[in-house]
């Protein structure tokens, strides 16, 4: 889905989830933001420079702040990886002169912070669940100590029963070093958890923004509306039709 003039600010340390059906262009939006699509027309600025202009080296500097968690930690994660493979990658290519000593002290500090146990360095990816792989995941994006993460749908291809305990830890991890975090979901319910601003994208145009539970509560858009009626149990006033529909 093309974007449509789509245009959003993120605060240090906050949390802004952009929520859309498939479809929407929220994804598009994550993949442009962290250099995996080139946007036709307009401008991703980062600290007020401008990701598009800087040069290739400029680039490179800048995409170590703004690091991603993929949806589906099965395919984004080489299985045939060991876990301390997998999350020393990007230190390997930031840091080539580190020792392995530093690189192994490092992975270990990472797997901490994402409540892994110490053995899990030496297992083979494959070996993992999948809300023990997307938690490698996590370590690999806060391996450089980015300051903004963007977490694609980072529960949806996991089980219900862990799906809280990774929104949890990303929550956590926010506070804990003030990153930004851009959280992109269909999951209105989930927005709310750990968002501090919702933004709602329509066929490519953003048609609602604002804290996180007034949107969730007094929804403007029909479209909002829509979506927060389908939370099982939850039902905003009676929604209109959307235009276009």
């Amino acid at each position: 889905m093309a974007l449509d003039g789509v245009s959003l600010r993120l605060e240090a340390g906050k949390c802004l989830a952009v929520v859309g059906e498939s479809g929407s262009g929220k994804s598009t939006l994550a993949r442009a933001i962290v250099g995996l699509t080139k946007p036709d027309s307009g401008q991703i600025r980062y600290r007020s420079e401008d990701l598009g202009s800087a040069s290739a080296k400029r680039r490179r500097d800048l995409r170590r702040h703004i690091q991603m968690v993929f949806q589906d930690p099965y395919g984004s994660i080489n299985r045939r990886l060991t876990v301390r493979s997998v999350v020393a990658e990007p230190l390997e290519n930031y840091y080539p002169n580190w020792s392995s000593t530093e690189l192994d002290a490092r992975v270990a500090d990472l797997l901490s912070k994402v409540r892994m146990p110490t053995d899990a360095v030496t297992r083979k990816a494959s070996a993992l669940s999948g809300g023990q792989l997307q938690r490698v995941g996590i370590a690999r994006a806060l391996a450089l100590d980015p300051q903004l993460i963007v977490a694609d749908e980072p529960v949806s291809a996991l089980d219900a029963s862990v799906q809280a305990s990774i929104l949890n830890l990303l929550s956590e991890l926010k506070v804990q070093y003030a990153m930004s975090f851009l959280f992109i979901t269909h999951d209105l319910a989930v927005a709310q958890h750990v968002a501090d601003e919702i933004a709602v994208i329509y066929k490519g145009k953003i048609v609602e923004r604002g804290e996180a539970r007034s949107v969730v509560r007094n929804p403007q858009d029909p479209y909002t509306q829509r979506l927060i009626n389908a939370i099982p149990g939850f039902r905003s006033r009676p929604s209109r039709p959307i235009p276009g529909d």
